[in-house]
């Protein structure tokens, strides 16, 4: 991103990124709902030249010039425009999918969906199955991983079923893999 945002050529460029952290990344807390990505105090070992911790994500700042790269909790909601997002990148269609008994449902990712709005939280099942453990921090679960009382305009649930966009109870729920 870097690469791309230092090239004159895109000097001009109106897009903007959102980062939204995963509990499978190997560089940040394990532990749902996550933080937003962030440097670390730097740590040196005697074993490497280079320093870790620190990710040095450039735009990200309100000094920048162009602040184009927004870093955001996991899960977050975020408004564009007049559009209100709610975003998780944990899979939680699988892990509903798991403990579902229903058989012959016409669209299952709409019921499966249907959950996360109707309980207004981006983590409906508690405690999660035990075949995916998720390290819940609970100080942190109305602040972070219950909805307002409203919902989102779209909803974007990545998970491993197969991709679907879809209206579900007036929301526009994305999962896009």
């Amino acid at each position: 991103i870097e690469l791309l945002l230092n090239s004159e050529e895109f000097e001009d460029i109106a897009t903007q990124f959102i980062l939204v952290p995963n509990l499978n990344d190997g560089h940040h807390e394990d532990v749902y709902p996550q933080p937003p990505f962030g440097d670390r105090k730097a740590v040196k070992t005697q074993l490497f030249e280079e320093t870790f911790g620190v990710l040095n994500i450039p735009f990200t700042k309100d000094t920048d010039i162009r602040k184009c790269i927004h870093l955001v909790s996991n899960p977050c909601m975020f408004r564009v425009n007049e559009v209100l997002f709610g975003v998780t990148s944990n899979d939680v269609l699988l892990q509903l999918n798991m403990d579902s008994i229903t058989e012959k449902v016409t669209n299952k990712l709409d019921r499966l969906s249907a959950h996360v709005l109707q309980q207004q939280s981006f983590a409906p099942q508690f405690p999660a199955p035990a075949s995916m453990p998720d390290n819940l921090d609970m100080r942190h679960y109305n602040r972070h991983v219950v909805m307002p009382t409203y919902s989102p305009d779209v909803l974007i649930l990545p998970s491993k079923l197969s991709t679907s966009v879809s209206d579900v109870l007036g929301s526009l729920v994305v999962n896009p893999g």
